[in-house]
């Protein structure tokens, strides 16, 4: 079955957050309709992108400092793998430059493909930061 006509409720969506306030709502309300389940982690950041990502219907973790982009990964894989109902993980970045159809793409492939984890490109072979985790 594709992932088009899944219900997406065994994917977390994890969004690293800094300072993105003037995008990350649109960025999580995008996602949402796709992905219910998303955390924010908003990595010390001094804007207002935590309230506006929560407004939006993101979880939100907060670090009281910024500790980085692999801290605030970690701490959205914790909080994901939490979830009992939890069965996939995928990155996806706050600025907006990820696409949900390429991570539609990479679920059906993932769920089709017996494998650990999968990565998405960008064209002229731009390393992008949405990655997905099969977990059980």
């Amino acid at each position: 079955m594709s992932s088009a006509h899944r219900t997406n409720d065994d994917v977390w969506l994890v969004v690293p957050l800094f300072n993105e306030e003037t995008v990350i709502a649109d960025v999580v309300r995008d996602a949402r309709k796709t992905f219910p389940n998303i955390v924010v982690v908003d990595d010390g950041s001094s804007d207002h992108g935590a309230d506006a990502a929560a407004s939006a219907g993101a979880m939100v973790v907060r670090h009281p400092v910024n500790l980085g982009q692999g801290a605030a990964l970690q701490t959205g894989f914790e909080y994901a793998l939490g979830v009992p109902t939890m069965r996939w993980v995928v990155t996806f970045d706050s600025d907006g430059q990820h696409q949900v159809s390429d991570v539609l793409a990479m679920l059906d492939k993932a769920r089709t493909e017996p494998r650990s984890s999968s990565s998405g490109r960008k064209a002229r072979s731009q390393t992008i930061s949405s990655k997905l985790l099969k977990c059980a």
